[in-house]
């Protein structure tokens, strides 16, 4: 019996495909003219993830957009676009290329981009996000982004110790092992 046989029903595909599997495996494992009841059981398995994977799945709700503008791009890179959505969704982003600062970059220009997005996290709590793009990376700045602990008082004594000593730190000479050297 060939299980690849086209079916116009996903739902009938899977009980037969279930259904031809099973009887090949109970043909093999019979015991006194009876199925055997792990076959029962994977029929039985077979039949219910069939079943489930074929009922509809509840359709996404349509948003509406309530403002869109987008300009650009123009001539000279530059372009802006705002939005806003039914569901509370406010984006908006402003971009232009500007004169690179930094002497070894691979181009004289940068994309310098900045924008905003707001939106309602699933249990109601406003999220907004306030980001940069520019030749340094992405700088996003929101109440809601991790923050770093504390630097621990041990350390910033430390540091500081250091700063205020640095003829100590160039008398000292650290032996370099050329075989541990990452750089």
């Amino acid at each position: 019996m060939d299980h690849r046989t086209p079916c116009n029903s996903f739902l009938y595909c899977g009980w037969y495909q279930a259904r031809s599997s099973a009887s090949t495996i109970s043909n093999e494992r019979q015991v006194g003219g009876k199925e055997s009841l792990p076959v029962k059981q994977v029929t039985v398995c077979a039949i219910l993830v069939a079943v489930a994977a074929g009922v509809p799945l509840k359709e996404d709700e349509v948003v509406p957009i309530l403002y869109h503008n987008s300009n650009g791009p123009e001539p000279d890179g530059s372009y802006s676009y705002s939005f806003e959505t039914g569901n509370g969704i406010r984006v908006n982003e402003q971009g232009e290329p500007r004169k690179s600062s930094q002497k070894d970059s691979e181009s004289e220009y940068a994309l310098y981009v900045q924008g905003s997005f707001n939106y309602p996290s699933p249990d109601g709590t406003p999220i907004s996000l306030n980001y940069v793009a520019d030749e340094n990376g992405f700088q996003p700045q929101g109440e809601h982004l991790p923050t770093p602990p504390p630097v621990p008082e041990a350390i910033l004594r430390a540091l500081d110790y250091i700063a205020a000593h640095p003829e100590q730190d160039k008398q000292r000479k650290i032996p370099q092992d050329e075989s541990n050297n990452v750089f």
